[in-house]
């Protein structure tokens, strides 16, 4: 970083000044308060320094305890770049993931950190932290992110949503998707408590931490949605939640006007935000004003953040309404670009403008509307697919070539009449723990195919609807 000190351990200096007793973080087995938790980070970076005395880059497992939190802000204070890695993944694939992007050790817990290799490599001086684009996948591409980034944006985060440090939030996300994440920091910049646990929303655990420690906030992707709706969260004894938030893909029409009417008729708000990994986790958010007439809109850009539409050929701005473009943000969130490889990290690319892959329009009210898609990516509870790289895996898997297609949480998969259903729906199941209400796969005879010879999706789609697949 160009600057010599981390913001968040900077404000967390400033809570721990202000409010040293005001408790910090909660897990099932400690809790500390601002003042516990500077001493912690700085008794984690002298700890960090014997370990990692040399340059280089660290793999952790991001698992929902004050321990992995302390390390993450140990590391952030000590300029130590983190590969942040799903806690679920086998500890070969993370090994195997952390080795791809050159990291020194992988942590996956207080008494598990595993010497990978002793070789440093370079890196900018600005990287904080390493994100994977591709969800479950296991594509080797990651985004790269600085301190900057993250504080920017859960700054910018704190000015839009009802936030105060006398809130408590809850982690209903994990800490290794940038959603989850962007929870974890806003609370800490605020001045806020935040609950760990990796306890799901159908846990009744989950619901009595709500209770018990009169949680404010709940977050979550469509898929939490749908859960919560078959939950009734309406009917649970939650005084003091104040207002939900979501993002992590598109919500369906039906379920924001569910949770905009059940908000509204008990006092409280409903955030409907819209967020890529590559800008830091948050780029727009609807004002719960707009709702119910706007609920097809992802609403405006977040504080100190531009959103910008350009024509998909001439990349002129676009400026009239209900004109359809690729969506653009700008904004000091704004990711330094992607590492497939150890080489990437020293890359010292100054990205100023993201393209989304999004087509979107802007409304007579100056609302933005996203209206498809330039690339192949859905999202499945809140993780990003690459169609393509699933493709070429279930080629891997089964020998033969599967086509995949569909939307948000619903992924779709065209298979040869020859492959066996439970084939696809076991591998789905083992490799990436989907629910078979988040999959459908059609066998067929004969793929129907572009005249370039690429296979014709949306015919497929087609075809998948007017089939009972199974």
């Amino acid at each position: 970083m160009n600057n010599t000190s981390s913001h968040f351990y900077q404000i967390i200096e400033q809570h721990a000044q202000g409010t040293p007793e005001a408790m910090a973080l909660i897990d099932n087995h400690q809790s500390l308060n601002y003042q516990q938790l500077l001493e912690q980070i700085d008794d984690r970076v002298a700890w960090l320094k014997q370990l990692i005395n040399n340059k280089g880059v660290i793999g952790l497992q991001f698992s929902a305890t004050i321990w992995h939190v302390v390390t993450y802000l140990a590391c952030l204070k000590a300029k130590i770049p983190l590969l942040l890695i799903d806690p679920q993944l086998d500890e070969q694939i993370a090994q195997q993931q952390s080795i791809n992007l050159g990291a020194n050790w992988l942590i996956t817990g207080e008494a598990n950190y595993i010497k990978l290799t002793d070789r440093p490599i370079d890196t900018r001086s600005d990287l904080a932290i390493l994100l994977s684009t591709s969800g479950s996948t296991g594509a080797a591409k990651s985004i790269m992110l600085s301190e900057n980034n993250l504080f920017s944006n859960a700054q910018s985060i704190c000015q839009y949503l009802p936030m105060t440090n006398t809130d408590t939030g809850i982690a209903s996300l994990p800490l290794s998707y940038s959603y989850g994440l962007s929870l974890l920091n806003t609370h800490l910049v605020i001045g806020a408590c935040f609950v760990l646990t990796t306890e799901s929303l159908i846990s009744k655990t989950f619901w009595q931490l709500m209770s018990q420690h009169k949680v404010t906030s709940l977050a979550g992707v469509p898929f939490s949605y749908q859960m919560l709706k078959r939950l009734r969260i309406d009917t649970m004894d939650l005084p003091a939640l104040k207002y939900l938030t979501q993002a992590g893909g598109k919500l369906s029409a039906d379920l924001v006007m569910h949770f905009h009417h059940i908000t509204q008729s008990s006092g409280r708000a409903f955030y409907v935000m819209y967020g890529q990994t590559e800008a830091s986790a948050r780029i727009a958010y609807l004002p719960p004003q707009y709702l119910p007439e706007h609920s097809d809109c992802i609403g405006i850009a977040i504080p100190n953040g531009k959103l910008i539409l350009r024509d998909i050929n001439t990349d002129e701005a676009i400026t009239a309404p209900d004109v359809e473009g690729q969506l653009c943000y700008q904004g000091p969130n704004v990711m330094l670009g992607y590492a497939s490889s150890p080489s990437d990290l020293s890359s010292q690319q100054v990205i100023t403008e993201l393209k989304t892959g999004d087509i979107a329009e802007i409304t007579s009210k100056g609302l933005i509307k996203i209206t498809g898609r330039l690339n192949r990516i859905l999202k499945i509870q809140g993780k990003r697919f690459s169609l393509d790289h699933l493709e070429q895996v279930l080629l891997q898997y089964t020998g033969q070539h599967c086509y995949c297609f569909g939307e948000d949480d619903q992924l779709m998969v065209a298979i040869p009449h020859h492959l066996a259903i439970e084939t696809i729906k076991q591998f789905f199941s083992q490799q990436y723990k989907l629910h078979p209400s988040l999959f459908s796969i059609i066998q067929l005879d004969t793929i129907p195919r572009l005249s370039n010879g690429k296979p014709d999706y949306r015919k497929l789609k087609l075809i998948k609807e007017q089939n009972n697949a199974v």
